[in-house]
């Protein structure tokens, strides 16, 4: 679309009334110098309308949020102009990360408009849904076009260092994926048998001892290693915390990152999301975690179930070989009891939070979420 400057016209009116009105020949120069110079500008850009080209490059590789990241469009003219000032601006990006780009196209080059912003959350994004506006040197005339392409990119949630943690409990990362496959659980006996000279004094059954009168040893299930459940906090009350849906992406961040370090190093996990949806899912390796990593961009903070009720309905059925990995905004006192509820049934737990709201010093590993999201902490695909 092609638009005329309203200052222009009204000074070309005036001037056109007042020559016609007074018949004096300087303002009848200015009637039709500015007469002249806007019939220029509009064939000029009635020309670029039919002449210009856009070819969109695209940004290459992994993207995480808050990262900044670049894309252009370069602007082609097979017709020689004079310099023009060309503006970019994307129809579709949200307003805080919208920024317009500008350049110039001269008779002896093209031009290359560079954009870049950084993407406070994660999801999928179009870059390409583009505003073109081109204007002459003297800003008489606009030409108005938009720039369409296919492309997404997708932003994921930020991955840090956190194998540290948990250097108070049984480090899972470390130690037990270096143990023998196929030790007993402890916590499930598969039968009990008569005692055998070197079976150890602590897997006696003393009570089955007794009433048979005579050593009997318990048999403990055989388990393939330690797993992991991870249960991250979507619910919607993480969009009324101070910082909104920042918060939300602190969330999704230490979720991906808490899975990864676990999915390299091949240790069983069990993901489970508070959200609307009740996203589930169980990663083994780096395959599983690349699945996750794809549907975690579209999960977001709209979970109804209290995150309390959340986590007893996923750990009343879990054993002592578990590791429970809770990461939650606000850890409120509330929260805390019930946690030492699961923890005195002898499962193995450590939350993450970003604000604490208790004043009991609770017995199981807290570690403060502001301190894993630091940039020298990030970790790059």
């Amino acid at each position: 679309m092609i638009s005329v400057n309203r200052i222009y016209l009204f000074s070309l009116a005036a001037s056109g009334a007042i020559a016609f009105s007074l018949t004096r020949f300087p303002l009848f120069f200015i009637f039709f110098f500015l007469l002249i110079l806007g019939g220029y500008s509009f064939i000029l850009m009635f020309i670029l309308k039919k002449t210009t080209s856009f070819r969109y490059i695209h940004p290459v590789g992994i993207f995480y949020t808050c990262e900044v990241i670049g894309w252009s469009i370069v602007v082609d003219n097979i017709f020689p102009v004079p310099s023009v000032t060309i503006k970019m601006k994307d129809r579709f990006l949200p307003p805080e990360i919208n920024r317009e780009a500008s350049g110039s196209i001269t008779t002896d080059q093209n031009c290359r408009i560079e954009n870049h912003t950084a993407f406070p959350s994660r999801g999928i994004f179009s870059l390409s849904h583009s505003e073109i506006v081109i204007e002459d040197i003297f800003r008489i005339v606009k030409l108005r076009l938009s720039f369409n392409h296919n492309d997404t990119t997708r932003i994921y949630p930020a991955l840090y260092h956190v194998s540290e943690l948990f250097a108070e409990t049984p480090d899972i990362y470390q130690d037990e994926i270096n143990r023998i496959s196929g030790r007993e659980n402890p916590a499930l006996i598969s039968d009990i048998r008569p005692y055998v000279q070197g079976d150890p004094i602590k897997k006696i059954h003393w009570k089955q001892s007794a009433r048979q009168n005579e050593l009997q040893v318990k048999n403990y299930e055989r388990c393939a290693g330690t797993s992991q459940i991870i249960l991250a906090d979507f619910h919607e009350s993480n969009y009324t915390a101070p910082e909104g849906s920042r918060d939300e992406e602190a969330i999704a961040d230490v979720t991906a990152s808490v899975a990864y370090a676990a999915a390299v190093r091949q240790i069983s996990t069990t993901l489970f999301c508070s959200n609307k949806n009740r996203y589930t899912t169980v990663l083994n390796n780096r395959s599983g975690f690349d699945m996750m990593y794809e549907t975690l961009l579209s999960i977001r903070s709209d979970g109804k179930l209290s995150f309390t009720d959340f986590l007893f309905e996923h750990t009343s059925v879990l054993d002592q070989m578990t590791h429970v990995t809770i990461i939650t905004l606000n850890l409120t006192e509330e929260k805390v009891k019930k946690i030492e509820v699961l923890r005195s049934r002898g499962i193995r737990i450590s939350a993450i939070c970003f604000y604490q709201n208790f004043t009991t010093k609770a017995l199981f590993p807290i570690t403060d979420g502001h301190q894993i999201t630091q940039e020298e902490r990030r970790i790059h695909l």
